[in-house]
């Protein structure tokens, strides 16, 4: 009988527009079941549970903060709650040594010394700790549209995103995406070397945020560009370009994910399940092979992620 791995999840609900949910159907289809949660408000949390048992038809706790989940006896830990609870849900999982899916941004800005130090930690113990970056795996769908485009000669990736509240945040929330693709062309071992970073406002300064990064990596130098553009409502306007060619999210009525280029089109299924599915065959491997792999990819993001924000000014 093949095992079902016990997850909990801190932050399962959708209170600040979080993932919770959506993660948590992700674990089940994958194997993982979700059997406690935790979050801000007790009797809130209560209710997700009850309303999670009967959709997964088994039993979820609710249990009153991270470090009671932490301690519950679950195999894994899921962290979907708001950016600034980050590193103290990692440091508790840490100390139980508990393999960890964090949602992006591994940690807030304020947070930058700890994450150096959470993350050689996951690593001197040789626990698994993945960061729900989406985007990579939407690049097949690129690829079907751009046959011709080569992973190893791309030289300029640009995305546009939209996220829902204006300001700081913006920048905050979005670069992961942009370097996780930035990964997915390099080889799994590249470490890029930061050249540049240059943060600049649009006409509505609350609304508009445009990023350029240049960089050093794989014998070539490249170039990144985030294109941020505040949008309330859903659906919220997305593309990918790598050296020109670009790709336009459409998402349509259940949430059917569409990539366009042109006249041409190409379904992709939603890359949220196809992380965690990533995150649990890493979980279920008998080998440190996928475990390193994603802990060096966290090690080499964070870095750069951290490096870009003293550059431009976010501390």
């Amino acid at each position: 009988m093949t095992r079902r791995w016990s997850i909990g999840i801190v932050g399962a609900g959708r209170s600040r527009n979080g993932l919770g949910p959506f993660l948590s159907r992700a674990c089940e289809l994958h194997g993982l079941s979700v059997t406690g949660i935790a979050g801000s408000n007790l009797a809130r949390t209560a209710m997700v549970a009850a309303s999670m048992a009967t959709e997964f038809g088994h039993a979820v706790v609710a249990h009153a903060d991270t470090a009671a989940l932490v301690g519950s006896g679950i195999d894994a830990l899921v962290i979907a709650s708001p950016v600034e609870q980050h590193a103290s849900a990692l440091r508790l999982a840490l100390h139980a040594r508990l393999p960890v899916l964090c949602e992006k941004p591994l940690v807030a800005p304020g947070d930058f010394l700890a994450s150096q130090e959470i993350i050689e930690g996951f690593a001197q113990c040789k626990i698994l700790l993945f960061e729900n970056c989406q985007w990579p795996f939407v690049l097949p769908a690129f690829f079907a549209l751009y046959p011709n485009v080569r992973p190893a000669l791309v030289q300029r990736i640009a995305m546009r995103l939209s996220p829902g509240e204006p300001g700081p945040a913006m920048v905050q929330d979005s670069l992961s995406h942009l370097l996780s693709v930035l990964q997915a062309v390099l080889p799994d071992t590249c470490e890029p070397h930061l050249i540049s970073a240059v943060l600049l406002d649009g006409a509505d300064v609350e609304a508009e945020r445009f990023l350029r990064v240049e960089l050093a990596a794989a014998g070539r130098q490249l170039v990144l560009e985030l294109h941020l553009r505040c949008c309330a409502t859903q659906p919220r306007p997305a593309w990918l370009s790598l050296d020109g060619d670009r790709m336009d999210r459409q998402i349509g009525p259940g949430y059917a994910i569409t990539f366009t280029a042109g006249e041409r089109s190409i379904p992709c299924e939603d890359p949220l399940p196809l992380c965690v599915a990533a995150f649990a065959r890493a979980l279920k491997s008998d080998t440190l092979e996928l475990r390193e792999t994603a802990l060096h990819a966290v090690r080499v993001r964070s870095h750069l992620y951290r490096a870009i924000m003293d550059l431009v000014g976010f501390h």
